[in-house]
């Protein structure tokens, strides 16, 4: 039977999409905006607070450059070179993506807090903590376990901070997700979400987060991982133990230390040709494939008062 608001036999219980307002926005389009224009603030490299690029290398960020093998790459990238306009912008969905993923960090490092507690300081996750009330920091020269109160505002709610370390040597430096303290033994604590299709396809820790997971290993001089992954649908977690393996962050490690060095003469490699692994197939995507065809002198961002590069390698 037909009738009004049907489409043959199934009742029409479909919403039409509202019309836009003539010459008005939705709220959704002016959150987009927003979150897009975020992207104004940020670069590559976090710059400090006197507007000079701190100079850092980061875990997270070093597995994509270091995949091509190009040397030339890791320094345009140290020294926020000029790049393809828009390659390092996040848009809306991507933001809160992420910001998603920091919620699920921050949920589960709470739970884990308040385990301490549970199990009678069997379980313990260390690291930096900040007083929510006053904003004392605990934590900054030796990593503790949550404290049960404020020395200085008698305040007991408290905020992880994570686990931060470095390699000052390579100039490395990143913020784990935790360090537990487990009886006599101590893990390294990594967290990742991710869907319901790869969740259940993961029976192992995969192989593109290793590098970042052992370089976080050999910055806190912790020899096993505690590798956790949420489903984002579900919420359940699988948990993998990763043993540090030094091989596996062999070649990154070679990389920084031949970049840093061009960085320090103030010299750019010579283009390989990214010949190392995948041929040319890095070179078509490359965020800085405009500059690096570039065969005369310039120099980098005025703002890097003391990193002027004049000549190539």
């Amino acid at each position: 039977m037909k009738g009004k608001g049907t489409k043959g036999n199934f009742a029409n219980i479909f919403i039409d999409v509202p019309k836009k307002p003539k010459g008005k926005q939705y709220l959704v389009d002016m959150l987009d905006d927003y979150l897009y224009s975020l992207n104004e603030n940020a670069a590559f490299n976090r710059k400090r607070v006197d507007g000079k690029i701190s100079r850092i290398w980061r875990p997270s960020q070093l597995e994509k450059v270091c995949q091509a093998g190009c040397v030339r790459k890791l320094v345009f990238a140290h020294l926020d070179a000029e790049h393809e306009e828009g390659s390092f912008d996040v848009d809306a969905k991507l933001r809160r993506i992420f910001d998603n993923g920091s919620g699920v960090h921050e949920r589960l490092q709470q739970y884990l807090a308040e385990l301490e507690e549970f199990t009678k300081s069997e379980v313990s996750l260390q690291g930096v903590w900040k007083c929510k009330n006053c904003h004392k920091v605990f934590g900054e020269s030796k990593f503790v376990g949550k404290p049960k109160i404020c020395s200085d505002c008698n305040h007991d709610r408290f905020k992880y901070k994570e686990a931060p370390f470095g390699i000052d040597s390579l100039n490395i430096q990143g913020t784990a997700d935790g360090i537990i303290k487990w009886g006599k033994d101590v893990f390294l604590l990594e967290i990742k979400s991710m869907n319901s299709h790869v969740f259940d396809r993961t029976v192992k820790v995969p192989d593109y987060y290793l590098p970042q997971v052992n370089m976080y290993m050999k910055g806190h001089g912790v020899g096993k991982c505690l590798f956790w992954c949420e489903n984002k649908n579900t919420q359940e977690i699988k948990e993998f133990i990763v043993s540090y393996d030094p091989k596996v962050i062999e070649s990154h490690l070679k990389l920084v230390k031949e970049a840093n060095k061009y960085i320090n003469k103030k010299i750019v490699p010579q283009c390989n040709k990214c010949t190392i692994r995948h041929g040319l197939e890095y070179c078509k995507t490359c965020e800085f494939k405009t500059i690096c065809k570039l065969d005369v002198p310039f120099k980098y961002d005025v703002r890097i008062k003391d990193c002027g590069v004049t000549n190539y390698g």
